[in-house]
């Protein structure tokens, strides 16, 4: 499995509710939060392989990401 962590910058201004709701139907994504700063949110995604992260890491209200993916986990959870 390929773990990374996504900034996602939306195009406009997109509420909380419609950004969970749209985040929802993409089965790689394990969380996300609204973020302070330059990007909209922080999503963290799990899949298969980098071909598939990042055919999925962005969407139709996304201007722009950024994937950092994980080397590895400091914490269990």
């Amino acid at each position: 499995m390929t773990e990374a962590y996504v900034e996602l910058y939306c195009k406009g201004t997109v509420s909380p509710e419609d950004l969970r709701r749209s985040l929802e139907q993409v089965p790689e994504v394990v969380g996300a939060a609204t973020v302070s700063g330059q990007a909209d949110a922080l999503v963290h995604m799990l899949a298969s392989d980098v071909k598939q992260l990042s055919a999925r890491s962005s969407g139709s209200g996304t201007s722009r990401t950024s994937t950092t993916p994980a080397a590895s986990s400091c914490c269990p959870g």
